[in-house]
């Protein structure tokens, strides 16, 4: 299989793995590695797409590769198209998992770079959006009352501990 080798993504890894989650390529891919950091277990590729052999393709990725025993790949499985998060456009859960999505550099920015402590309307914003992200795999919501129907893994001790 292509996808073994983590320090170096390929084109050709890549259009094995848009090819088993349903894309259709009308010719081979081309892409420029920007960057790739390792963080911790796993490995972040940017990505510029030169070439998308004819899928509507964003022009920048991130592919995320990490430890088969991660649960990230199986967040983005069952995340709601409408949560507030990149939209991924494959996955694979595996040895290693490899997620491969859009990349938000362009209007967004690493909280690292950041200055520390955060002013007070920079720490709601964080806050806020956090929030708002955790509420969105909530079945319901009232913003109201903050009344909500908790995830399965927040309705006893037995089922969070299960899911970590």
């Amino acid at each position: 299989m292509l996808m073994t080798d983590i320090e170096t993504p390929t084109a050709a890894m890549l259009e094995e793995l848009l090819l088993q989650n349903g894309w259709t390529l009308n010719g081979p891919l081309e892409i420029e590695i920007l960057e790739s950091k390792q963080h911790g277990p796993s490995w972040m590729h940017s990505l510029r797409m030169l070439d998308t052999g004819g899928a509507d393709i964003p022009p920048r990725l991130r592919l995320k590769v990490t430890p088969p025993e991660s649960r990230e790949s199986l967040f983005y499985q069952r995340a709601s198209a409408s949560a507030p998060i990149p939209r991924c456009l494959a996955l694979r859960a595996g040895s290693p998992s490899l997620i491969l999505m859009e990349d938000l550099g362009a209007s967004h920015t690493d909280l690292s770079d950041w200055p520390n402590p955060l002013p007070q309307q920079a720490a709601f914003t964080v806050l806020d959006s956090l929030a708002r992200f955790h509420a969105s795999s909530w079945t319901t919501w009232d913003p109201e009352t903050c009344a909500a129907e908790l995830p399965f893994f927040l309705t006893g001790a037995e089922n969070y501990a299960a899911f970590i």
